[in-house]
């Protein structure tokens, strides 16, 4: 039974620039003992196979600032779970287009340099018979962590989600369950995200902490600290 911090989507190098510290308070003020990144630890738009701005092109460039976000990241959770996402996994989507066997790749860890277990897109990591996944399976809509949860008849933990952010509780005549949503560590100001400026729904900036497997909440991050400049 421990108390985890949970991570919301960082998409380095758009993650904001206070999430890491901010982080670190919310781990300490909740006495939280473990530690797991959701997925979407890179954004990696240069590998993206949708149309993106002409300035960030470079995925030379963009790996390098990524890796300074990450090194903030790891310097503060030197041990943690990550749940590889839809955005982590873009060089492995490249190597299937061309039909290159993954074991001619690095391992996640190796190419972003930290000591985190790495575990595979679309994993269900259960802990204290929570389930934690990344979110892009399964169902969607208003709250999807809460509609995943009652179609497992379990408690379960996403994120993928940017624009939402929350905890929902149900019970039946034999257990309570919740869903959760983490919300992100994203900047909307980057141009990683400039597709979404036109929508009036933001980023909703958190994460959550769940302890012993029984009780989950959503920590809003402070407006003063999500609305900083890239």
């Amino acid at each position: 039974m421990v108390r985890v911090l949970i991570i919301g989507d960082c998409h380095c190098p758009a993650m904001n620039a206070n999430y890491p510290l901010w982080l670190q308070e919310m781990y300490s003020q909740w006495q939280c003992e473990r530690v797991i990144m959701i997925g979407d630890l890179i954004d990696n738009l240069a590998l993206n196979f949708h149309k993106k701005n002409p300035k960030l092109k470079n995925p030379v460039a963009e790996k390098e600032k990524a890796q300074k976000q990450i090194d903030k990241l790891t310097k503060a959770f030197p041990k943690a779970d990550w749940l590889l996402g839809n955005h982590d996994i873009l060089p492995w989507r490249w190597a299937d287009e061309v039909g290159l066997p993954h074991d001619y790749l690095r391992k996640p860890s190796q190419i972003w340099n930290l000591k985190w277990k790495a575990h595979p897109r679309y994993t269900d990591l259960k802990v204290d018979g929570v389930v934690y996944r990344h979110g892009d399976k399964g169902k969607g809509g208003r709250m999807a962590a809460f509609n995943n949860a009652n179609a497992e008849h379990c408690s379960v933990i996403q994120g993928h989600l940017h624009q939402q952010g929350g905890v929902e509780y149900s019970r039946n005549t034999k257990q309570l369950w919740f869903g959760v949503q983490t919300g992100c560590g994203v900047s909307d100001k980057s141009l990683h995200f400039e597709y979404g400026r036109k929508f009036n729904q933001k980023s909703v900036l958190g994460c959550a902490v769940c302890i012993d497997g029984h009780t989950a909440y959503f920590e809003p991050m402070p407006e003063r600290l999500a609305k900083e400049s890239q």
